[in-house]
């Protein structure tokens, strides 16, 4: 971390914690294929990030998405939230296995 008035590459906020410091150091000694410890480790930095608020989000993304099901349909939405409805990023992919051809020409 670079004193005040140096510029600090990648981390603007200057947050400096002990206790993340060991959270993230138990998470790199976890077994990344034991999910539950994972998760558990987690969930405590998670924790530390709430209490702590080292810096507070100011984006948003008011979007809307909409689509047709005149080919295809299964399409996630609040009914069937398999994944992100956004065909427009990369987890678009693992969509389109669930799409479901209606047969339509």
């Amino acid at each position: 971390m670079q004193p005040l008035g140096v510029l600090n590459q990648g981390h603007n906020s200057r947050w400096s914690s002990p206790e993340m410091d060991d959270v993230i150091k138990r998470l790199r000694a976890t077994d990344p294929t034991d999910i539950e410890a994972t998760v558990a480790v987690g969930i405590e930095g998670l924790k530390l990030l709430i209490e702590e608020m080292p810096t507070i989000p100011t984006y948003g993304y008011a979007g809307f998405m909409t689509w047709d099901e005149y080919y295809w349909t299964n399409w996630p939405g609040s009914e069937n939230p398999y994944i992100g409805p956004y065909a427009h990023w990369g987890t678009f992919k693992y969509m389109l296995p669930f799409l479901e051809p209606t047969g339509n020409k």
